[in-house]
């Protein structure tokens, strides 16, 4: 991806910004910036595919606790591998 592109995209996927406030920002149109986002949450997904059987959500935690989240998260992973 371009990195215009990525940046509209942290801009609505990490930064919470509105697609239509980013499009604007970005000088495209907010079909273009959807298409952006979908192609972001794709790549993502397929660079860290969910097993079957996981779950996905949205957490909102303290960050201090944050890094204990993902040691779980890496310990299943290693015992998924066995």
């Amino acid at each position: 991806m371009e990195r215009d592109s990525i940046a509209l995209a942290r801009a609505v996927l990490v930064d919470g910004q509105a697609q239509a406030a980013a499009a604007r920002a970005a000088g495209v149109g907010r079909q273009r910036a959807s298409q952006i986002v979908h192609k972001m949450l794709r790549y993502i997904e397929q660079a860290n595919p969910v097993p079957p059987g996981w779950r996905t959500d949205l957490v909102t935690l303290p960050a201090r606790d944050w890094p204990k989240v993902r040691a779980l998260e890496r310990a299943a992973r290693r015992l998924e591998k066995k």
